[in-house]
């Protein structure tokens, strides 16, 4: 028989799909799949934070970009 962290282990490694396998086959483990998942999207969330609003600077170039783009399309 497979012991808890064999199982915890295959869990972090896992796809979707897998993890959902695990999630539905070892109740006693789903107090520890949810923390990791918890921990998992607030590592994501923090690295999706604009840093000095870096990525809102992008955006708003891109924006203008694409602006001065349709109207030198619209000359031709």
């Amino acid at each position: 028989m497979i012991d808890n962290q064999t199982i915890v282990e295959e869990y972090q490694k896992g796809d979707f799909e897998k993890r959902l396998n695990l999630f539905l086959e070892c109740p006693s483990l789903r107090d520890e799949f949810i923390q990791m998942e918890q921990e998992e999207a607030s590592r994501i969330a923090h690295l999706s934070v604009p840093i000095n609003n870096v990525s809102l600077r992008r955006k708003s170039v891109g924006r203008q970009c694409k602006r001065l783009v349709s109207k030198f399309t619209s000359f031709i």
